[in-house]
C-alpha cells in the first residue's frame, strides 16, 4: 500500500514539475517577445543623413509613435519614401509650425495622406531648405524635419537653365524650369487628371514661369496634332504662351502672380501613357476575339 502511495506522490511531483516547466517556458517566451517588440516600438530614432537618390523614413507606433529618422538630410530631388510599420494610421504632412508649436496646420507643400500599416508614400522636394512635417492623426505627438541641402545650384529655380526633377513610377525627368519671382518646391504627376502639379513659393512681386515640358512626360494632342494645354494658376485659368515647340518638347511661359502656391498643367496624356500590362490585356482580348471568330465563323 505504501508503495502505491509513494508511486502516486512521485507521479504528482512529476506532474507538478512538468507543469512548472511548461509555465516557465511560457514566461520565458513572453519575456523574449516583449524584448523583441520593445526593440521595434520603444526604439529611439536618431537623425540621419542620406545622399542617395532614394531615402527612407519609417513610421513607428504603439508605445512611442515617431518618425525614424525624425530629422533626415537629403540632396535636392531625392525621393523620400515614408512607410508605416505601425498598426495605427499615420500621415506625414508638411507645416510651417516649428516642433515646439502645438496644433500645427498644413502648408500644402506635401502630404502623404492616410497611411495604413504596410503602406508607403513618396515625397520629392527640389528647393533647398528645412521642411517641418507632422502626423495629422497625432499632430502634437509626431513631428519630423526634412533638410534639403543647397549644394546643387541647378535646383534653385531663379538660376538660368535651372532644372527640376520629376519622378513617377520609375521614370525620372530633368525639366528645364525658371520661376522669376520665387522657387519651385515640389513637382508631382497626377495621372487621373493627366497633369503635372507644381507647388511653388513666391515673393511679393509678379513673375513668370518658363518650363520646357518633355513630350514623353506630358503632352496635349488631338488626332496626333498639337492641342492646347490647360494651365491653372491657383485653380484659375490664366492662359499661357507657347514660346517654342519641337518633336521632343514644348516650352510654355506662364504668368505667375505674387502669392501663387500651385500651378497645374493639364494635357491629354502623362507618363505612363499605356503600360505594358494594358498592352498585354488588349492583345489577349484581340487574340481571343480573332480565335472566337474563326471557330464560330463570326463575320463582322
Amino acid at each position: 500500500m505504501f508503495n502505491i502511495i509513494d508511486m502516486n506522490v512521485e507521479l504528482c511531483f512529476d506532474y507538478m514539475n512538468s507543469r512548472i516547466a511548461y509555465y516557465m517556458l511560457i514566461v520565458v517566451g513572453a519575456i523574449a517577445f516583449i524584448s523583441s517588440t520593445s526593440d521595434v516600438y520603444a526604439h529611439t530614432p536618431s537623425d540621419a543623413v542620406c545622399m542617395d537618390d532614394i531615402c527612407n523614413v519609417d513610421i513607428l507606433g504603439l508605445q512611442d509613435p515617431a518618425y525614424d529618422p525624425p530629422v533626415i538630410t537629403v540632396k535636392p530631388g531625392a525621393k523620400i519614401v515614408f512607410e508605416n510599420h505601425a498598426p495605427e494610421i499615420h500621415t506625414a504632412t508638411s507645416t510651417d509650425f516649428n516642433e515646439d508649436e502645438r496644433n500645427p496646420m498644413p502648408n500644402n507643400i506635401f502630404d502623404t495622406g492616410l497611411l495604413r500599416q504596410g503602406e508607403r508614400a513618396e515625397v520629392v522636394i527640389n528647393k533647398p531648405g528645412d521642411y517641418n512635417y507632422y502626423c495629422a492623426v497625432h499632430p502634437n505627438d509626431m513631428r519630423g524635419v526634412i533638410k534639403v541641402l543647397g549644394t546643387n545650384s541647378k535646383q534653385s529655380s531663379n538660376d538660368e537653365n535651372s532644372q527640376i526633377v520629376v519622378e513617377h513610377k520609375g521614370n525620372k525627368f530633368n525639366i528645364d524650369a525658371t520661376l522669376t519671382n520665387g522657387d519651385i518646391i515640389n513637382t508631382r504627376v497626377d495621372e487621373e487628371f493627366t497633369s503635372i502639379v507644381l507647388t511653388i513659393s513666391t515673393n511679393d512681386k509678379d513673375g513668370e514661369l518658363t518650363i520646357k515640358l518633355p513630350r514623353e512626360l506630358i503632352d496635349a494632342q488631338f488626332d496626333d496634332v498639337d492641342d492646347d494645354f490647360i494651365v491653372l494658376v491657383n485653380g484659375e485659368d490664366l492662359g499661357y504662351d507657347e514660346i517654342s515647340t519641337d518633336e521632343n518638347s514644348r516650352t510654355l511661359k506662364i504668368s505667375v502672380p505674387s502669392g501663387t502656391e500651385e500651378i497645374e498643367i493639364i494635357g491629354t496624356k502623362v507618363v505612363p501613357e499605356f503600360g505594358i500590362i494594358a498592352v498585354l490585356v488588349l492583345a489577349t482580348a484581340v487574340g481571343g476575339t480573332v480565335l472566337a471568330s474563326k471557330r464560330y465563323n463570326i463575320k463582322p
